[in-house]
C-alpha cells in the first residue's frame, strides 16, 4: 500500500505508469528472500493469534463444573470433564487431577511440566517473529549495498552521471531499504503483540492451575479416589 501510494505520486509527476510488481523487481533478487520473510511473518502473526484465542477460550458453565466436582472430592467427575475440550486450562486441569492421588508436590510439578509444553508449543513461532524482524532490515541493507555498487558500475561503463545512468542503482537501493524495514516493523509488531497475548495466557494459568490446587487440597478432607486412566 505504501509503495502504490509512492508509486501513484510518482507517475502523475513524471506522466508514466509502473505496475507495482515492475516496481519491485527493480529492487533486484534480494526482494524474493524479503518477500518471503514477509508471507511467512504473517502466516506466524495470523497462525499464532487464532491459536492462542483458541486455546485461552474458557467455558464459564465449564470451569465452574470442574472447581465444584475437585471441591467435592470426586476427582475422577473433573478428569472426565477436562477431556472434553483442547484449551490451555483443560491441558492443565487434566495433569494436575491425573495426579490428583498423589502428594501436592507432585501436582504442582506435573502442572508446571504441562504448563511449560504448552507455553513452549506457542513460543516457538512467536520467536520465528523476532528473527524475522532482525533479518529483513538487514537484508534491505544489503540490497542498499548491491544498489550503489550498481550505481558506481554504471558510471564506470557509460562516464556519465545522468539520472538515467544510475536510476537503476538508485531503485534497488531505495527499495530494498524500503522493503527490509517496513518487513521488519510489521513483524515486530506481530512480535510485541503476540508477546503480550502470550503473557495474559500464563497469567490465566497460573490463576487456574492455583484455584485448582486448592479444590483439590480442599477435597482432600472429603475423601478422594484416584483418577482412572491416567495414561489418557
Amino acid at each position: 500500500m505504501i509503495f502504490s501510494m509512492l508509486l501513484q505520486s510518482g507517475a502523475s509527476a513524471s506522466g508514466m505508469r509502473i505496475g507495482l510488481v515492475e516496481l519491485m523487481m527493480k529492487g533486484g533478487w534480494i526482494m524474493i528472500p524479503l518477500i518471503v520473510l514477509a508471507v511467512l511473518a504473517l502466516f506466524f502473526m495470523f497462525d499464532v493469534w487464532f491459536s492462542m484465542r483458541r486455546m485461552a477460550r474458557v467455558g464459564r458453565k465449564w470451569y465452574v463444573g470442574v472447581m465444584e466436582k475437585a471441591n467435592g472430592g470426586d476427582l475422577q467427575g473433573a478428569y472426565d470433564m477436562t477431556k472434553k475440550g483442547d484449551t490451555a486450562l483443560a491441558r492443565l486441569f487434566k495433569a494436575a487431577l491425573a495426579a490428583g492421588d498423589l502428594p501436592q508436590a507432585q501436582i504442582e510439578e506435573d502442572i508446571q511440566v504441562e504448563a511449560r509444553q504448552i507455553i513452549a508449543c506457542v513460543e516457538g513461532p512467536v520467536g520465528y517473529l523476532s528473527m524475522i524482524a532482525s533479518i529483513a532490515p538487514m537484508l534491505g541493507f544489503l540490497g542498499t549495498i548491491f544498489g550503489v555498487i550498481k550505481i558506481f558500475i554504471n558510471i564506470s561503463l557509460t562516464n556519465d552521471l545522468s539520472i538515467s545512468s544510475i536510476a537503476d542503482g538508485l531503485y534497488q537501493k531505495m527499495i530494498c531499504s524500503g522493503a527490509g524495514l517496513l518487513v521488519g516493523i510489521v513483524a515486530y509488531v506481530g512480535f510485541y503483540i503476540l508477546n503480550r497475548r502470550l503473557d495474559s495466557m500464563v497469567l490465566m494459568m497460573d490463576k487456574g492451575g492455583n484455584e485448582l490446587l486448592k479444590a483439590i487440597a480442599f477435597g482432600c478432607g472429603e475423601g478422594r479416589g484416584a483418577v482412572k486412566g491416567r495414561a489418557n
